[in-house]
């Protein structure tokens, strides 16, 4: 009996680790995934403007337009938020299963559907690995607590500095290609 007490401590030892480095790994692999879907470039104050000065994923208070008329001077603007996993100002109530959940769909912690300026729909398409790999990085970052402000509806008036992407579109009228001409 105390053998086998003995070798079942010595599993268990030897198992922890294991699953550690197992988590540590695939942490690794969400942190690998992150930076390379440019998650920071939104979801850091001051990446939009190209001078990133805040702690990566805690959110930022400059905002995206997500309308597409680049005229107005009340657009909708959407904050990135703190993606870390702080209770009160970030992620730190959501389960790996929400997070997972949102990647793929979309659908918050709320059960609001996300504006496709957070690229959900082509994170839809990550691997089980990779989705599962992202959440567990998320989760294993230090909480920041950092208040972003609330989107704003479209029409609503904003002291809030905001940023417009891909809503320009410039079709010249004629060219020299297009006149057969050469250039």
């Amino acid at each position: 009996m105390r053998i086998r007490c003995l070798g079942l401590i010595a599993c268990i030892t030897l198992f922890l680790p294991l699953t550690g480095m197992a988590r540590s790994s695939a942490a690794e692999h969400g942190e690998y995934l992150a930076t390379i879907l440019g998650c920071g470039g939104c979801h850091t104050e001051g990446a939009l403007l190209g001078e990133p000065s805040g702690e990566w994923l805690t959110g930022s208070r400059i905002g995206v337009a997500y309308t597409p008329d680049n005229t107005t001077q009340t657009p909708g603007i959407i904050f990135p938020s703190n993606l870390t996993p702080d209770k009160k100002t970030g992620i730190g109530r959501w389960s790996k299963r929400d997070i997972v959940r949102f990647l793929r769909t979309g659908m918050d912690h709320y059960g609001v559907q996300a504006n496709t300026v957070m690229p959900w729909p082509n994170y839809a398409l990550l691997s089980d690995k990779d989705v599962n790999a992202l959440a567990e990085y998320l989760l294993s970052l230090d909480p920041v607590e950092n208040q972003i402000p609330d989107s704003i509806e479209p029409g609503e008036p904003s002291t809030e500095a905001f940023v417009r992407i891909g809503v320009y579109l410039f079709i010249p009228e004629e060219t020299p290609a297009a006149e057969g001409q050469q250039p």
